[in-house]
């Protein structure tokens, strides 16, 4: 008997030491599932803070550069991406009055200025989404499967932990991906900026310079301008005034925000069009103008002005240096995705060391001087517009050819 009661006291030990190694086990590991969630919520909360940091840095970077650029908030629906859900993005003027509104608004949250040369130009409310639902829910799995007990709960609790930190992790990723992205935007308008206010103080300086000293001694000496030197000097305005034009519409090439009104039309017939407005010049310089479609039928949805444009700055330039004449080709390329059309001249040529520049603002080679030194910038910029490319081949003493591809969009 002493024996057996002796036995049975050994099992109730054993079975009680068991089952409180259970209970303590399951609290351990209850309580290392609430401080992984506990530190996971920190740890989110960390990175939502520099995120929201970063977020606010940028867009006052693009909202200031904008309105640098354009004096006013009238161009924000063109520069602002669809915001993810539950982001919101509100802008304020000077007064205080919203201007724009994007995504999901915050009513009531602190508005941050935005100044520019230390005067306030306005103000925004930024609101980032709230964090997925799977990052929410995650953090309830560790502490109901440890209940389950042993390996199987801690393997379970390892892989929604990795799941929750790793959906995190995508969607900062994601993020500052898109805020990388902007940043590069904002670099690259202020760059456009920067070299069009350069590139217009050295172009205007010379003139308006003269126009000045004219019109001061004019007023010094109170006699009036002979209609000779005002036609001149109009002439001058009128110079300065496409110099301008040209360089707004190569701007804002350049930073994407080019406006195109596209249509449906035969690019033969537009190649045609302007052969004939400049064959009286062409007649004048003693050049002949030869003209080749290789029946050539697909239309075109594009720009007809820019692309207009694109042929007339190809074509003055072809008169400027042919000696005797001008070809002009279109043809179907890259197996009829694409138009090819071809500008020749049988020039002097275009120099080795000028070939990789002919497309630059301003850049006049020794060869081909004259004009204002935009219209090949421009004609690459307005063929980019189009997802084309531009390119130039050419032979010292035999002459120029260049090349414009227009993808072709089947109606």
């Amino acid at each position: 008997m002493r024996g057996s009661n002796s036995a049975r006291t050994d099992g109730a030990g054993n079975g009680g030491f068991l089952l409180r190694f259970c209970f303590a086990g399951a609290a351990g590991l209850l309580l290392i599932a609430a401080l992984a969630w506990l530190l996971g919520e920190r740890t989110a909360l960390r990175m939502r803070g520099e995120l929201m940091d970063t977020a606010v840095r940028s867009w006052d970077a693009v909202l200031t550069a904008h309105y640098a650029q354009y004096g006013d908030w009238s161009h924000l629906p063109d520069l602002v991406p669809a915001l993810p859900g539950g982001t919101g993005l509100t802008v304020f003027d000077a007064t205080g009055n919203a201007v724009f509104s994007a995504g999901t608004a915050v009513p009531g949250a602190p508005a941050r200025p935005l100044l520019l040369n230390g005067e306030k130009i306005g103000a925004f409310v930024l609101h980032l989404g709230p964090a997925p639902a799977a990052a929410r829910t995650s953090a309830a799995v560790p502490a109901l499967a440890l209940l389950a007990g042993g390996a199987l709960f801690l393997a379970g609790c390892t892989l929604a932990a990795g799941s929750a930190l790793s959906a995190e992790r995508r969607r900062a990723a994601a993020q500052a991906a898109e805020l990388e992205a902007l940043r590069t935007k904002v670099q690259r308008l202020e760059r456009v900026r920067s070299s069009m206010i350069a590139d217009v103080a050295h172009e205007l300086r010379n003139p308006l310079a003269t126009l000045r000293a004219v019109t001061e001694n004019a007023l010094a000496s109170g006699s009036p301008l002979p209609p000779e030197r005002l036609a001149a000097l109009h002439d001058e305005i009128y110079r300065m005034s496409k110099l301008v034009g040209d360089l707004n519409q190569l701007a804002l090439a350049e930073s994407g925000h080019l406006r195109l009104e596209k249509a449906w039309f035969s690019l033969a017939e537009l190649l045609q069009n302007t052969l004939e407005a400049m064959r009286p010049e062409a007649e004048e310089r003693g050049l002949a103008l030869e003209w080749s479609d290789a029946a050539v039928s697909p239309l075109l949805f594009a720009d007809r002005v820019r692309l207009q444009q694109v042929f007339v700055n190809l074509l003055s330039n072809a008169l400027r240096h042919a000696r005797s004449r001008i070809s002009v080709r279109l043809c179907d390329a890259e197996g009829g995705a694409a138009l090819a059309a071809f500008v020749e001249d049988d020039g002097q040529g275009i120099d080795e060391d000028d070939l990789p520049h002919i497309f630059d603002r301003f850049y006049r080679s020794r060869q081909r001087s004259g004009g204002s030194g935009l219209g090949l910038a421009i004609v690459r910029e307005f063929v980019r517009a189009h997802g084309g490319r531009v390119e130039v081949q050419s032979r010292w003493g035999e002459g120029t050819t260049f090349t414009v591809r227009l993808p072709v969009f089947r109606e």
